[in-house]
C-alpha cells in the first residue's frame, strides 16, 4: 500500500497479457475485439496514473466507468460465444459500493476495522 503521494506500485503485467492472449487464440472475432477495447482502456487508465499522475478518487471514479463498459461489453460477448441462449447479465457486475454510496467519502487517513476474529481477545 502507498501514501497518498507515492507513485503506484510497479505492476507485473504478464499474467493479464497471457490472459488475452488466450482469449485471443480461442474467441470468436467479437470477443477478441471486445478483451483487446478492455486492454486498451487498462492501459489508458493505468498510463494517466503512473505517467501523467493524474491520481485522486473522482479521477479514479470517471475513468473506472470507460473501464468497466468495455469490461461489460467483453463480458456479453463472451457469454453469448459460451451459451447463445444466455439470459443476460446482472444488473451489476461488481459488488463495489455504488457511486453516491457514503463509503466513498470515508477519509483515506482512517484505517479500516477488523472485523475478524482469531479467538484470542
Amino acid at each position: 500500500m502507498t501514501r497518498h503521494g507515492d507513485p503506484p506500485p510497479p505492476l507485473n503485467w504478464a499474467p493479464w497479457n497471457k490472459a488475452i492472449a488466450r482469449i485471443a487464440l480461442v474467441g470468436l472475432p467479437n470477443v477478441v475485439d471486445a478483451v483487446h477495447a478492455v486492454d486498451r482502456a487498462t492501459w489508458e487508465v493505468d498510463r494517466a496514473m503512473r505517467v501523467r499522475h493524474e491520481v485522486g478518487l473522482e479521477y479514479w471514479i470517471e475513468q473506472r466507468k470507460l473501464i468497466e463498459t468495455e469490461l461489460e461489453r467483453f463480458i456479453r460477448a463472451a457469454r453469448i460465444q459460451l451459451d447463445r441462449h444466455n439470459k443476460g447479465l446482472p444488473e451489476r457486475l461488481v459488488g463495489r459500493p455504488s457511486d453516491d454510496d457514503p463509503w466513498w467519502s470515508i477519509s483515506s487517513n482512517v484505517a479500516p476495522r477488523d472485523n475478524s476474529t482469531d479467538g484470542s481477545e
